[in-house]
């Protein structure tokens, strides 16, 4: 049997998967189904600490099973308990303050599920965090497969060096958290919904906006074969010029995660099917098993990892990239529909609040696509974060 072939849904969830030329389909039998899906993190920063717990669906469709009612206790070796709250969604939740978890100390997790199961996790020691020394970034022309047809784009390429003084630890995985400002060309003046109506004075509360996303994306490095506990120029995610990222000031937090060899190769196993050039269904699934277990039967399949890592985290700010041609999204781009003989009839209602091109005195019969006039609706927020460094005014 295949274990791997169920948690193709678990990791659809937060990678995402490219198509292929010829499909791959895996025969699954019942016992490849409903198996529980246990997942997370934990590290020794301050703030708060999730676990996810689902049940798996079948490949044809990717369905999220999330499972209420649990409960979750991280252990230390020391049997001090750390038990986190129900927050919805099969998500779990627990904030640690800074010191309440350390490198050098062994951990485990327990999961008592509604059906009166337990799962465990096997017992992990955590690494010494390190260092993020620099993070890099160099402009670049690449292909981009995810596009059709294929395409060189302009952009940036990031990369990071690191170190570690503790010569056990030599495997690290790097979180992504993008977070960019984004603007509209006007103010809302003029919109129509059955009737028009004149906004005086103009709003420019949707102007400006920000966006933060957390990368699916698995960046993987060891230094283990290295003459120095040392890393170079390890490379990470590549921002194109097809949005507006690059347009204004753009920012990245790495969370580097230093783990132990297991966590290592289970995480380089989900990197190499997902990095499929063709997609992940170009090749048949590698078998991937977790440090999860049923605890009354250690041959019931259970999905996912529980993963133990020191961690330290660094920002870096990109300036707008002058030397880069930009390069708008369909969907980002602003652009005016007139409105022929038909008026406003020519309106459909799925589009209120239909903008109208106006100034402050008069409006024409042309509409204002949304990304003129309202940051909101391209999935930012108007909110300015606490760490960004220019001030709104």
């Amino acid at each position: 049997m295949n274990h791997f072939k169920i948690s193709i849904f678990v990791w659809a969830l937060v990678f995402s998967f490219s198509a292929c030329i010829k499909e791959y389909t895996p025969e699954l039998d019942s016992s490849d189904t409903n198996n529980y899906v246990i997942a997370g993190e934990l590290t020794n920063l301050e703030g708060f600490h999730y676990i996810y717990i689902s049940i798996s669906s079948g490949v044809e469709k990717f369905e999220y099973i999330p499972v209420n009612g649990c409960l979750v206790t991280i252990y230390d070796i020391n049997n001090n308990a750390f038990e986190y709250s129900e927050n919805g969604n099969g998500v779990y939740v627990r904030y640690m303050p800074n010191g309440l978890i350390n490198s050098g100390t062994e951990y485990f997790l327990e999961v008592k599920t509604p059906d009166g199961k337990t799962y465990l996790s096997e017992t992990v020691k955590m690494s010494v965090s390190g260092q993020i020394d620099t993070i890099n970034y160099e402009i670049q022309s690449q292909l981009i497969f995810n596009s059709d047809p294929y395409v060189y784009r302009d952009g940036v390429q990031f990369f990071i060096d690191g170190s570690n003084s503790s010569d056990s630890a030599f495997y690290y995985k790097w979180n992504v958290s993008e977070t960019w400002e984004y603007k509209v060309d006007q103010p809302i003046r003029w919109y129509y919904v059955g009737y028009v109506v004149h906004v005086f004075p103009a709003d420019f509360s949707r102007m400006v906006c920000w966006r933060s996303i957390e990368l699916g994306d698995i960046f993987l490095g060891s230094s283990e074969f290295l003459s120095e506990n040392k890393y170079k120029k390890a490379r990470l995610h590549f921002v194109d010029n097809n949005s507006q990222r690059l347009k204004y000031l753009y920012s990245i937090e790495i969370t580097q995660l230093s783990m132990d060899k297991n966590a290592y190769n289970y995480w380089q196993l989900l990197q190499t099917n997902n990095s499929q050039s063709g997609g992940l269904y170009t090749m048949q699934p590698a078998d991937i098993k977790g440090n999860i277990y049923n605890s009354d039967n250690t041959n019931k399949i259970v999905l996912g990892y529980f993963t133990v890592a020191g961690a330290t985290k660094k920002r870096i700010f990109v300036d707008k990239q002058r030397d880069i041609p930009e390069l708008l999204m369909d969907d980002a781009r602003c652009d005016t529909i007139k409105l022929e003989r038909g008026g406003f009839r020519e309106i459909d209602r799925r589009m209120y609040p239909a903008y109208l091109v106006g100034d402050d005195f008069k409006y024409s019969m042309a509409i204002l696509t949304t990304p003129c006039v309202d940051c909101l609706q391209m999935g930012g927020d108007t909110v300015q974060p606490a760490f960004w460094p220019i001030k709104k005014k």
